[in-house]
């Protein structure tokens, strides 16, 4: 197993919708903390990749223009 993050998740959607809407439109995948079954809001950040600054950047990117 690798490093991860498991963050609040402060948004104003259910977390789920986040993840899928990041992951189709930025390229980015987080996972809900419901595939973990643990309580939301949470989301687990996993940081063992090869091309973790880029997928950085996408999420602020993401982020900064509200997704």
């Amino acid at each position: 197993a690798g490093t991860v993050g498991f963050p609040g998740f402060l948004g104003a959607e259910r977390p789920e919708e986040f993840c899928e809407r990041l992951v189709r439109k930025a390229g980015v995948m987080l996972l809900p903390s419901t595939v973990y079954e643990y309580a939301p809001p949470h989301v687990r950040v996993g940081f063992g990749r090869k091309n973790m600054p880029e997928a950085l950047g996408r999420l602020d990117d993401f982020l900064g223009t509200g997704g």
